[in-house]
């Protein structure tokens, strides 16, 4: 709030409320003289003349001071030095770097501030902050924000950013905040990615209601390292040690988002009660996905896959996406795995592999294997699995081997060998299981000798319902398992 007070001439004026000093020139004395005499720890100085001014020496030294300027306080001088519980509003600070080498201490406060970068820093925070807790509120930055490692948080609320021909970035190191902010950065260097919008290094920025004038805030949103940006339920990711940290992290409900290709593999371990996503958004993922059931089955867990573009020439395992690991048996048993419109094109790799047995509801919708896959899946002992609208070229289609209650739906499966097989080499453990294919297009070449739909082994005595499905093959069905129906 503000008050009246009398200053030096005699005249009441509104300051601050509870305004220790107000500074102007009085006879023998300039406004720049006062400030330098009036700035103490833990008191409130109100610069009540409009010009240009320097930051005093003794800043640094204070513990609580308060600066608060009067429209047309200008500062043509960086603010540097140590900031102790510091408060600066309503100045603005223009300077090659606004605000550089300065090193913070307890809570700092900046507020309806401008830092206009005439060189390159707005504000940079070189080192030394020492856990401090800083605010930006209803600021205006035109040029870089860098802010070190070290802060306990850093928060941007109602600011806006502009850029300065070669800058119009918030880079952070710490955890922050960024809400309700208005960024105008189109006059930059982008053949810096880094120099235009938000950039989170080894940290989390949370988001929340910012506004990019020239296009959608995504396109504004930069990641290194560990990095995350953290939007409502989404939680954005560019790097694969920023997405594993985001998959470790996820609660129920959670999207963690590429904003780009990402090489590498993530392992996610499922949890009770956690259910989430992980959305491409239509990027390249170059590695694999492994889901981890670390053997529990847990039935409140699930995970879903979906728009990514499982794409390289080599990846470390077999699968592009594994449940569970091969011969680990404390991997196994994942659960409410869905996977939606995702392309697998890796060659000779299956687009999902499960190894043990024991996994349940698996889902795979609108996904494509490409010709070099190997297959779009290859599948033991799932329980309760649907493969609807799936185009499916690669060398094999589907393997469900001793998978059970198996749906295949409104598929296109264009393959070498076979399109669809069911049942283990073996017999044992055979279980008399429903299978069905409807409204689905299978073509096989019949490659090594392989039918378009195969039955054997563990699929004895199971019956296989086939429905509105047109087969193209040499031989269409090859049925070896023990007393299993093919109903067509």
């Amino acid at each position: 709030g503000n008050e009246l007070q009398e200053n030096a001439n005699g005249e009441m004026i509104v300051v601050p409320e509870g305004t220790d000093t107000i500074v102007e020139s009085v006879e023998g004395k300039t406004a720049q003289e006062a400030l330098n005499e009036a700035v103490k720890s833990g008191e409130i100085v109100y610069i009540a003349e409009p010009g240009v001014y320097e930051f005093p020496s003794s800043l640094g030294s204070t513990d609580g001071a308060t600066i608060v300027g009067a429209e047309g306080v200008v500062f043509e001088d960086t603010l540097s030095g140590g900031l102790t519980n510091t408060t600066i509003k309503n100045v603005k600070i223009k300077a090659s770097n606004a605000q550089r080498w300065s090193y913070p201490h307890g809570t700092l406060v900046f507020e309806g501030c401008t830092f206009e970068a005439t060189g390159i820093y707005a504000v940079h925070y070189d080192g030394g902050i020492d856990n401090a807790n800083i605010t930006y509120k209803n600021c205006t930055f035109i040029g870089w924000v860098a802010i070190g490692s070290g802060a306990e948080h850093i928060t941007f609320d109602g600011c806006e950013i502009y850029g300065n021909g070669t800058y119009g970035v918030i880079r952070v190191y710490s955890p922050a905040t960024i809400k309700n902010c208005t960024f105008d950065v189109s006059a930059v260097n982008t053949t810096d990615v880094y120099q235009d919008g938000i950039h989170a290094v080894d940290c989390n920025i949370d988001l929340s209601n910012n506004t990019n004038v020239n296009g959608d805030m995504t396109a504004l949103y930069n990641i290194s390292g560990t990095g995350t940006l953290t939007e409502g339920n989404t939680v954005y990711v560019s790097t694969q040690p920023g997405m594993q940290k985001a998959v470790n992290e996820a609660v129920d409900g959670t999207v963690v988002t590429m904003l780009n290709r990402i090489s590498g593999d993530v392992t996610v371990t499922q949890k009770p009660d956690v259910k989430f996503t992980i959305d491409g958004n239509g990027n390249t993922f170059a590695g694999v996905i492994t889901v981890d059931g670390r053997s529990s089955a847990y039935a409140t867990a699930g995970l879903t896959i979906q728009n990514i573009n499982f794409s390289a020439n080599f990846v470390s395992a077999d699968a592009c996406i594994r449940l569970g690991v091969s011969g680990d048996n404390d991997t196994r048993y994942t659960s409410n795995v869905t996977v939606i419109g995702c392309t697998f094109d890796v060659p000779d790799v299956v687009g999902i592999k499960s190894y043990t047995g024991g996994d349940k509801n698996l889902q795979v919708i609108n996904c494509t294997a490409t010709e070099r896959a190997h297959s779009l899946g290859q599948l033991t002992g799932v329980d309760d699995v649907l493969i609807q609208g799936c185009k499916i070229y690669s060398v094999r289609g589907i393997s469900f081997n001793s998978s059970t209650d198996v749906t295949v739906d409104d598929c296109i499966i264009d393959v070498e060998k076979y399109a669809v097989r069911f049942g283990a080499g073996s017999a044992a453990d055979e279980r008399a299981e429903s299978y069905k294919i409807t409204g689905c297009t299978l073509i096989s070449e019949n490659g090594d000798g392989d039918a378009a739909i195969v039955l054997r082994g563990t699929a004895a005595k199971s019956t296989l319902t086939i429905e509105n499905t047109t087969i193209t093959a040499g031989v269409e069905i090859t049925n070896s398992a023990v007393d299993a129906t093919v109903v067509r």
